[in-house]
């Protein structure tokens, strides 16, 4: 699965997290910067389920994402 994350209207920081689970696993996540403040955020899941998908920046919700 490919995202794309803007966090161009997130405020100022230098740290974007994005945690990826499954119901049981944690699927390795890839966080590629296209251009400022818009990143590409791949995975692939490992179990047939819904996945959450929490993206913070400097240890806070990004905003709409």
């Amino acid at each position: 699965m490919c995202y794309e994350v803007d966090i161009s209207k997130a405020g100022q920081g230098q740290r974007i997290n994005v945690d990826v689970r499954g119901e049981v696993t944690r699927p390795q996540v890839e966080v590629v910067e296209r251009c400022e403040g818009l990143y590409a955020v791949t995975f692939i899941p490992q179990e047939c389920c819904r996945h959450s998908i929490v993206i913070t920046m400097n240890g806070v919700s990004v905003p709409g994402e």
